[in-house]
């Protein structure tokens, strides 16, 4: 039985949260269940949310067997999801940095959306160091980097005076 149920549900995932749904005199299950499509790279940055809306204490709980699971997307702290420039992915030192991040860091199996979560800091953190290693670099600057210097300088700087 369980097997069919995941044949039919293949390609989603699921959104756990670990409270009991369903009570009935002392038996307590989880039975109710919440699955998306998205991928979980996009679910990750999302910062999905999942809980019960009561406990079977409390005084709704005595009106039910079972208790509403509550569900959000986006109910983040307002902090911006961190992207990396095109040309900085591109960068020939950018691989190198991820690898080197990846040999030094030790990374044990576990759920994979912290892994995700684990491996996608390694990537924002050797853009930072690919980013800070190309600007004292010397020589020519493609027009993706050129933009994004440009727009990384403080408002009302006199560019004529940094060259």
């Amino acid at each position: 039985m369980e097997q069919m149920f995941f044949n039919i549900l293949v390609g989603l995932t699921e959104i756990e949260q670990d409270r009991p749904t369903f009570m009935r005199g002392k038996y307590l299950a989880r039975l109710d269940y919440i699955f998306t499509k998205l991928p979980c790279a996009v679910l990750l940055d999302l910062q999905p949310v999942a809980h019960v809306k009561w406990e079977f204490g409390h005084r709704l709980g005595e009106s039910s067997d079972h208790v509403p699971v509550f569900f959000a997307l986006g109910a983040s702290d307002g902090r911006k999801v961190v992207s990396i420039p095109r040309w900085v992915a591109h960068h020939p030192d950018y691989k190198q940095h991820c690898q080197d991040l990846i040999d030094k860091v030790r990374i044990s199996p576990g759920n994979p959306l912290h892994l995700l979560s684990r491996y996608k800091y390694i990537m924002s953190t050797a853009a930072s160091l690919t980013i800070s290693s190309s600007s004292s670099a010397t020589g020519s600057l493609s027009i993706d980097q050129q933009i994004y210097w440009a727009l990384m300088m403080p408002p009302h700087t006199d560019i004529s005076r940094l060259a």
